[in-house]
């Protein structure tokens, strides 16, 4: 019980809404991201927002990387199928309201266009650099992205917004979701979430913006989709335990 006393009330500063601005005490006592990486990991402080307002995806090698307006830059793993910890302002991001997102399979950079600054995530330091506090050197170049294909069929790891919508086959949903007119996901409480962009990568799985709700996988030749869960946010946490090194919270969904 003494061990989940400290684990509960950081617990509570890194989900409760009311205090996602304390988060600024860590950046303020450094002077830039490389002298707070060498006190902290990148994953020693993490925080999960609503991220309920995903505005772009991008594909990396392993991961593929969402950003969102409300919760930084989420994180799904492409190989093991899973929810990786979100990039936020916890772990060096300059704002969580992320306009845009980039990767760079030259050098393996993920570019984040944020309200607020430029950045740069840089794997072998495992720190972000922005573009306002680099001073005159950035030897940095934004990778050049591919734009929709408006003629032809649906090309591979490019990002398509709502109007292309069209071009995508129609889509049955999986469980307790109906996919009905006009590209909308609706519930079991007859809420429906329209479809705002959508991604297909090289697996022929089709990776949908479903606004409000979260993030849709579909699949080509099945032409069924799964609305995914991804994280905190999405349940009422009512027990909390470590195994081994791992943090395991479990709780009832939303």
């Amino acid at each position: 019980m003494e061990k989940l006393i400290p684990v509960l009330i950081t617990l509570f500063f890194l989900t409760a809404t009311d205090f996602v601005r304390a988060q600024y005490v860590r950046t303020e006592k450094f002077r830039n991201e490389r002298e707070r990486r060498q006190q902290y990991a990148l994953d020693d402080w993490i925080s999960y927002l609503p991220a309920k307002q995903i505005v772009r995806i991008a594909v990396g090698r392993n991961y593929i990387y969402f950003a969102t307006l409300d919760g930084g830059i989420l994180r799904y793993e492409l190989f093991q199928n899973y929810w990786d910890y979100p990039f936020t302002t916890s772990n060096g991001l300059i704002s969580n309201r992320v306009l845009d997102v980039a990767y760079d399979f030259s050098n393996s950079f993920l570019w984040a266009v944020t309200d607020l600054d430029t950045c740069v995530f840089k794997p072998a330091e495992q720190e972000w650099v922005c573009l306002s506090r680099s001073g005159v050197y950035w030897p940095y170049k934004f990778p050049e992205k591919k734009m929709p294909n408006t003629s032809g069929q649906i090309e591979h790891n490019v990002f398509y917004s709502e109007q292309f919508l069209d071009k995508l086959p129609h889509f049955f949903a999986n469980g307790e979701w109906t996919m009905v007119e006009n590209w909308k996901v609706m519930d079991e409480n007859f809420d429906e979430y329209p479809i705002t962009g959508f991604l297909r990568d090289d697996w022929e799985r089709v990776w949908m913006i479903i606004e409000g709700l979260g993030v849709g996988i579909g699949n080509f030749y099945s032409q069924r989709i799964d609305v995914v869960p991804y994280g905190l946010t999405t349940i009422e946490p009512r027990i909390i335990t470590y195994i081994e090194n791992d943090l395991w919270i479990g709780g009832e969904p939303y």
